[in-house]
């Protein structure tokens, strides 16, 4: 057999994998790879799983729920399907889910053609040609693409900010846009401070033990006794979970700080029904064509531009 990925054994007939993947034969040629190549997905697997990266050429039967711990490709339009991805998210079409009932949760990028009907969920960008009563939220940016695309209809949180060439229709859908800290954050930022402050208030009932030790015994005695041992040891691994706790806020400090001084960047026209949201703050825009939206003390500010090519934050 030609191929490759594997090994032959001296013995000629013993093929041994040289990576862990997915097998195929096809044609007398032999393939061991991280990629998984499927043709269809049909309704017999209602919940499909794999561990790598997936490629999906056919059709997907509608509501499967698929689970991939790597990138995944669909060529074909998708229809009422579930998604769970750990890495990349390519619809060569787009994704209709009817409704909103099926979730797509995306820990890299989100890259489509259009969405409709549909929550994501991407730790990443996304980018698209139309989003129809969609609801989109990423940690990264939402990028559109084409001067006839846009957002039209849904809410959508984008915690770098939005470039978009078009928001709304002229039709009037309700369409709400949301920047700056939102309450992901915020809740994040508040438990931590909660486990922080719990954190100390241990350590600083250890340490009056751990004293109380030191004063009243001899280090002889001390290091013989169990209970000095383990209130030590206590104290280190209290103070390497506060560590942690005050690494974890560091970042959320930064996603905030870089969420309040995003924008939305409308390259073409904002119409009518379109409503930007920042915290408890929500105001109606303005119809305008290329238009510049961002947080100043605390309030949205809405410009006009004349330049393009505007970066995120």
């Amino acid at each position: 057999l030609k191929g490759r990925g594997f090994k032959i054994l001296p013995d000629t007939q013993t093929y041994v994998a040289e990576r862990s993947g997915h097998v195929r034969l096809r044609n007398n040629k032999l393939v061991v790879s991280d990629l998984i190549v499927l043709e269809d997905v049909g309704p017999s697997l209602p919940v499909i799983s794999y561990d790598s990266d997936v490629y999906i050429k056919g059709n997907i039967s509608k509501s499967v729920k698929l689970n991939v711990n790597g990138n995944l490709q669909i060529d074909s339009a998708v229809e009422g399907i579930q998604i769970n991805c750990t890495g990349n998210l390519l619809l060569k079409s787009g994704i209709n889910s009817y409704s909103n009932s099926f979730p797509v949760i995306v820990h890299g990028d989100v890259v489509s053609k259009y969405f409709e009907y549909v929550n994501i969920q991407a730790y990443g960008n996304i980018y698209f040609g139309n989003s129809l009563n969609s609801n989109l939220s990423s940690y990264g940016g939402i990028i559109g693409y084409g001067d006839k695309g846009g957002i039209i209809g849904g809410i959508s949180y984008a915690e770098k900010g939005f470039c978009i060439p078009n928001i709304g229709n002229s039709a009037g859908i309700s369409t709400t846009l949301m920047i700056g800290d939102n309450s992901n954050i915020r809740q994040q930022r508040y438990d931590l401070e909660t486990q922080a402050v719990g954190i100390r208030s241990t350590i600083a009932r250890l340490t009056e033990a751990y004293n109380s030790f030191r004063k009243n015994y001899t280090a002889v005695e001390r290091n013989s006794n169990p209970l000095f041992l383990k209130t030590e040891d206590a104290i280190y691994t209290e103070n390497l979970e506060l560590e942690e706790i005050n690494r974890k806020q560091l970042t959320l400090s930064k996603r905030y700080e870089r969420a309040c001084n995003s924008k939305i960047i409308v390259e073409q026209q904002i119409y009518e029904n379109v409503f930007i949201q920042y915290m408890e703050q929500k105001i109606s825009a303005i119809p305008y064509k290329n238009v510049e939206i961002y947080v100043k003390n605390n309030k949205i500010v809405i410009e006009r531009f004349h330049r393009c090519g505007v970066k995120l934050a």
